[in-house]
């Protein structure tokens, strides 16, 4: 059966043409059943009726959900921040090394006059290609060379 039906059947009832009995026989329902239906429509009718606020009824929030809104947004600005971060890490990073590198001068070998100039024999100046205790002793001499130059 559908709305229509059921509202002749709920208007004859009301006007006294029929029995809620008999309308529940020709609708095919208890007569429990057509009460309730009664009912359901007699309260429909009646919020109908009544005065309601003027305008676009109000949305309805949805707090969790607006919460877990708030918890995404929240997040994308960290993740922003945490990326930015790092980006500013990786560049210091970068300029640090490049500023080692100006700092620190090119070591370049001593040439062989410059080795004879602080005194050491040609076997010694021979024999200290790639030997860590004579080269420094080479660097050694260069170095006091280099200061008395200075003076």
């Amino acid at each position: 059966m559908d709305g229509k039906q059921w509202a002749e059947k709920i208007v004859q009832v009301q006007s006294g043409l029929l029995t809620a009995t008999e309308a529940a026989r020709q609708l095919g329902v208890s007569r429990k059943t057509y009460y309730k239906r009664e009912n359901r429509a007699l309260s429909g009718l009646m919020k109908g009726v009544q005065d309601r606020e003027s305008g676009r009824p109000g949305t309805t929030v949805d707090e969790e959900k607006e919460a877990l809104k708030r918890r995404i947004e929240d997040l994308e600005k960290e993740k922003l921040v945490l990326q930015q971060t790092l980006r500013i890490r990786e560049i210091l990073g970068q300029s640090e090394v490049r500023e080692k590198q100006r700092k620190r001068p090119e070591e370049v070998p001593p040439s062989s006059e410059e080795r004879k100039e602080c005194g050491l024999s040609e076997q010694v100046i021979a024999g200290s290609e790639g030997q860590a205790g004579e080269a420094s002793g080479i660097e050694y001499g260069l170095e006091k060379k280099r200061a008395r130059q200075g003076e």
